[in-house]
C-alpha cells in the first residue's frame, strides 16, 4: 500500500468518526419519551382517534405488523392520537413518524392524499406538517394561521404513493422545523408561539375527493423526544 493510499484511507476513517461523534451529539441533545413500532394489537390499541368521526378507522395490519389508518369515506382526515402530550403550555416536542399512502382505494384520491402530523394541538390549534407523495409537495400549516405560514414547496425528498415517507416535525419555543426523509423542508421561528397553546400531539392520513371508497395508509414508526432540559 503507497503512503497516498495510507493517507487516503486514514481521512476516511477519520470523517467516519467524526459523522459518528456528530451522531451521537444529536441523539444526546434529545431525549425519547415514547415510541411505538405497531408490531402487536396491543400497540395499536394505544393510539385513540383524534378526529375523523366515523369516516376514520384504525386497524392492526396483522401479516405487516403495522398500524393502519383508513379514511372511509372523503373528503376527510383521519387524525390519530398517541398516549403522550405536553405538561404544560408550549410544549416542546419533535416528532418522527414513519407512513405509506397505500396503493389501493380510488385513483384519483392519490392527488390530494396526504400523511399529516401536528404538534401543540388542541382547542383547533396546531402547527400541521402535510406531505404529499404525489407531486412531491408539502404544506406547512398553523392554526390559528398568521402571515408566516401557511409554508408551502416541494422536495425531490418525498417519495411516491406505496413509498415510505418519514416526516419530521419539531417545535420548540418558537421554532417550527419541518423535514421529510432527512431534507429540511422550512424552518419558521413564529412571532406569537403563544397563539398555539395546545399540548396534544396527532397524525394520520387525509385526502379531499368525494368518494364513499376507502383510502388507507400505514404506519410502522412513531416516536416523540423532548428537548434535554
Amino acid at each position: 500500500m503507497t503512503a497516498r493510499a495510507r493517507t487516503r484511507i486514514g481521512l476516511l476513517a477519520l470523517g467516519l468518526t467524526a459523522l459518528a461523534a456528530t451522531a451521537a451529539v444529536v441523539a444526546i441533545a434529545n431525549v425519547g419519551v415514547y415510541g411505538n413500532n405497531f408490531t402487536k394489537r396491543a400497540d395499536v390499541a394505544q393510539v385513540k382517534k383524534a378526529g375523523g368521526g366515523k369516516r376514520c378507522e384504525r386497524r392492526w395490519a396483522r401479516k405487516a405488523k403495522r398500524l393502519r389508518a383508513i379514511v372511509s369515506r372523503g373528503p376527510a382526515t383521519c387524525g390519530l392520537r398517541p398516549p403522550v402530550e405536553g405538561d404544560s403550555e408550549l410544549p416542546d416536542h419533535i416528532v418522527r413518524v414513519d407512513g405509506t399512502i397505500g396503493m389501493g382505494g380510488p385513483k384519483a384520491a392519490r392527488e390530494t392524499a396526504h400523511l399529516l402530523v401536528r404538534v401543540r394541538a388542541g382547542g383547533g390549534a396546531n402547527y400541521e406538517l402535510r406531505v404529499y407523495p404525489r407531486g412531491g409537495r408539502y404544506e406547512l400549516h398553523r392554526r390559528p394561521d398568521n402571515a408566516q405560514f401557511p409554508v408551502n414547496g416541494t422536495s425531490d425528498e418525498i417519495d411516491r404513493v406505496g413509498r415510505r415517507n418519514t416526516i419530521r416535525l419539531s417545535v420548540t419555543g418558537a421554532e417550527v422545523r419541518a423535514n421529510v426523509n432527512g431534507d429540511l423542508l422550512a424552518a419558521v421561528t413564529d412571532s406569537n408561539p403563544g397563539a398555539v397553546s395546545g399540548r396534544r400531539i396527532h397524525f394520520g392520513i387525509g385526502h379531499d375527493l368525494d368518494t364513499s371508497r376507502d383510502f388507507f395508509a400505514t404506519f410502522d414508526r412513531f416516536k416523540v423526544w423532548v428537548p434535554t432540559p
